[in-house]
């Protein structure tokens, strides 16, 4: 084997060694498991009378296309022979739901006999309850198909992706070869216009492969059209909701509505897998076209009579294309905008609620301040009734001796003496100095015990104090004035 032959192999047939491993991870959670009854690959019907070989593209037959014509030609009687024995055998049934042209090859024999007696245009399908279940096929009947029809193992990467999976997964087609018709998850839409396509059979009519590729290309693009204008739609909510706002949250639209900025992301990156998408089927048509016009070179337009179409609805649905590429981007544009206008009214909207709670905030201070002044003037009128107090508290320790010795004695010693024709005149009694010189020593030392008991109190603070710096503790006599 030459290094060009190697290469080629490696590039174009050959799965790379990373996807091969992927795809064995995945195989389990891909295809259904073998012992399913409704796993399978749906085919259209054998004819022997429809089935005549009837590719119109004399400009795509190589030696090998030429080769394996003049094989089948040779042996259509015995291939004759096989569909009857398929059919008298029940081989081929049915599948449930409508239609009579369909068939469900169930096991890999089926497919073998299938593909051994068909003969010109084959199609088949392979199906998908939902987006995120398994391929209704199993991963033999899927090999099988790959190894009859000589399938590149690279058709694994296309599939790779489209069985139960927990989000989408952007996927890239293969490359370009010459593969029988494999349809997979096709829409309904799509199913429908592949069978009106394949119907021709029945007027005998050619096929061409760049005819079903249009086809294809046009649903696409007419389900482009419609999911545009949903998503424009849902881009002028929004953009509604934003003009009817306002920053200050005045507006006839609250803010809370007008600012979902969760789903305007969500409609922000449905956009832009829109936007990749189109331009990826932009690559895709243009793709197709250099490959029309390379193997229409040194073909006459005698033997290639529909080129011309082809090429024109090709160009048609480019130019159809760039018109979507650029609604995308004036929506995406727009979106963009909205977005902006949401985030500008959103900071807005900050600011007012921040000048809104400073506010709120100066009231509060304002009404501390009032609280604050008044609890000083508290303050200072129970620092004034203290002091008062004190000088009672004193007064009362000077008198409360001498009427506790007056008392005690129960003697008069002052007195109101009247004389005949003369007023009341104050007489001391003789015995003046008893009172004199019991109260003043006992209103002295009562003094004294109470010098004594506040030192003695002021010493404890102070011990307390020390106490609590070195342990660094709470102070239990805040009323010394005594802080950490």
């Amino acid at each position: 084997m030459s290094r060009s032959q190697y290469l080629r192999r490696v590039l174009h047939r050959d799965q790379n060694p990373v996807s091969a491993r992927v795809f064995e991870e995945q195989a389990g959670s891909l295809f259904l498991s073998p012992n399913t009854p409704d796993q399978g690959i749906d085919v259209y019907s054998l004819d022997p009378a429809l089935s005549e070989i009837t590719n119109s593209n004399e400009y795509m037959q190589d030696d090998r296309v030429s080769h394996s014509r003049s094989i089948i030609d040779d042996s259509i009687e015995i291939q004759d022979k096989k569909v009857d024995s398929l059919k008298s055998q029940g081989i081929l049934q049915p599948p449930k739901g409508p239609g009579d042209t369909i068939l469900s090859l169930r096991t890999k024999e089926d497919l073998k006999q299938y593909v051994a007696a068909a003969k010109g245009f084959q199609a088949f399908f392979i199906r998908q309850r939902h987006s995120y279940s398994p391929l209704t096929i199993t991963y033999e009947l899927f090999e099988t198909l790959l190894l009859e029809k000589n399938v590149s193992p690279q058709f694994r990467d296309y599939v790779l992706y489209m069985g139960e999976r927990e989000r989408e997964v952007e996927m890239l087609s293969f490359c370009f070869g010459e593969f029988p018709w494999i349809f997979v998850t096709p829409s309904r839409l799509a199913q429908q216009r592949i069978d009106g396509y394949a119907s021709c059979r029945h007027e005998g009519l050619e096929f061409n492969p760049f005819e079903i590729h249009l086809l294809l290309l046009d649903t696409a693009m007419a389900n482009w059209r419609h999911y545009l204008i949903d998503l424009a739609a849902e881009t002028d909510q929004h953009a509604a909701q934003s003009l009817g706002a306002s920053p200050d949250d005045q507006g006839p639209i609250n803010m809370a509505d007008c600012g979902e900025r969760q789903a305007l992301m969500i409609l922000d990156g449905k956009l832009q897998n829109a936007a990749i998408a189109i331009k990826s089927t932009i690559e895709n048509v243009r793709a197709h076209l250099d490959c029309h016009r390379l193997l229409r070179e040194g073909v006459s337009e005698v033997k290639e009579p529909a080129g011309g179409f082809i090429v024109s609805d090709l160009m048609e649905q480019l130019k159809e294309l760039d018109t979507l590429v650029l609604r995308v981007d004036a929506l995406r544009a727009r979106l963009q905008g909205i977005t902006s206008l949401v985030s500008s009214f959103l900071e807005l909207n900050n600011g007012f609620a921040l000048q809104s709670l400073a506010k709120d905030s100066g009231r509060e201070n304002e009404e501390m301040r009032k609280l604050s002044e008044r609890m000083h003037a508290l303050t200072e009128k129970g620092t004034q009734d203290a002091a008062a107090i004190k000088v009672l508290t004193i007064l009362t320790l000077i008198y409360l001796p001498a009427t506790v010795v007056s008392n005690f004695f129960s003697t008069s010693f002052v007195n109101l003496q009247t004389s005949p024709g003369m007023s009341n005149h104050v007489v001391v009694s003789g015995d003046w100095w008893i009172f004199v010189a019991a109260s003043v020593p006992l209103t002295l030392l009562t003094l004294y015990t109470w010098w004594v008991e506040e030192a003695v109190l002021l010493v404890q603070g102070l011990a307390q104090y020390n106490l609590e710096r070195k342990y660094d503790l709470r102070p239990i006599c805040p009323e010394y004035g005594l802080e950490k």
